[in-house]
């Protein structure tokens, strides 16, 4: 079972988040394993695989990078394993940013890319749902894959870009 029909949701990219969260409480509050400790083995072997089931399901549905992917994948989608990514742009784009981040002398140069990056990505989700909304499949493939760029190098700034003063 896929992680939009576990939650009961429509296979659209815009997801209500919140009423997500409530809805995996609720289903945790049922089947969770702490409430099978007096059930049988199996019972509790049961609850443990429908609770690891429903947190994997909750986290892909969180991320957008692995929401999207999913999407793709629930449409009929799939990435093959031999398949590289070759979009000259994005990988330009990316590396720019790379380039950039690796010149950041200071605090406010780091903020800037941060916030920069940050309004790509937004930009690029709002762009990606209207693919989606259009059944552009192989751009919103592209597109997860820039995202998923922008997301990781934005990680790496964050954790890893230090200067000194």
């Amino acid at each position: 079972m896929d992680s939009f029909k576990l939650f009961n949701l429509n296979y659209d990219f815009s997801i209500n988040l919140s009423k997500l969260e409530d809805e995996y409480y609720a289903l945790q509050k049922v089947l969770h394993p702490d409430k099978f400790i007096s059930s049988t083995e199996k019972e509790l072997l049961y609850a443990q695989i429908h609770a690891s089931n429903l947190n994997n399901a909750y986290n892909t549905l969180v991320n957008q990078v692995s929401r999207s992917n999913e999407l793709l994948k629930c449409k009929g989608e799939q990435s093959k394993e031999s398949e590289t990514f070759n979009d000259l742009e994005v990988l330009t784009e990316v590396l720019d940013l790379q380039e950039v981040a690796e010149n950041i002398n200071c605090q406010k140069q780091k903020d800037n890319l941060i916030n920069e990056i940050n309004q790509t990505i937004k930009e690029n989700v709002e762009k990606l749902n209207n693919y989606f909304i259009e059944e552009q499949l192989l751009d919103a493939k592209k597109l997860t894959v820039k995202i998923s760029y922008l997301e990781k190098l934005l990680k790496d700034i964050k954790n890893n870009v230090t200067f000194t003063n």
